[in-house]
């Protein structure tokens, strides 16, 4: 992000938007990374169950086919590519912290703000 922003996009966003639009981003970027966790979650879970491979992060892998498909069509193919990457990279972070959402969330809006 940090060269599509021109520089780093926390300070780039807070100039560009003020301060009062800021903190509602960044509310909107908690929400939205409680939404894309919970979606990594419940997907992880359920392909477990189904077809029992726990090494697959195929939680990232719903949130690719709904978030990731979601934003090439609702703005361009590119960020909808984008998107479909972060997933499976956010899929990996929750197995990579053994499934554990105290760990996986911050880890998780960490990467989505940067």
């Amino acid at each position: 992000s940090y060269r599509d922003f021109h520089g780093f996009k926390v300070i780039k966003e807070f100039y560009a938007n003020g301060w009062l639009k800021f903190i509602f981003q960044y509310i909107y970027y908690i929400f939205e990374t409680v939404l894309v966790t919970l979606i990594i979650i419940f997907g992880q879970k359920a392909c477990d169950q189904w077809i029992h491979q726990t090494k697959i992060p195929s939680g990232g892998i719903v949130l690719a086919l709904t978030w990731g498909l979601a934003h090439c069509f609702t703005q361009d193919f590119v960020m909808g590519v984008i998107c479909f990457i972060s997933s499976i990279c956010y899929g990996c972070i929750y197995l990579l912290v053994d499934q554990d959402i105290r760990k996986a969330y911050p880890l998780i809006l960490m990467v989505l703000i940067l």
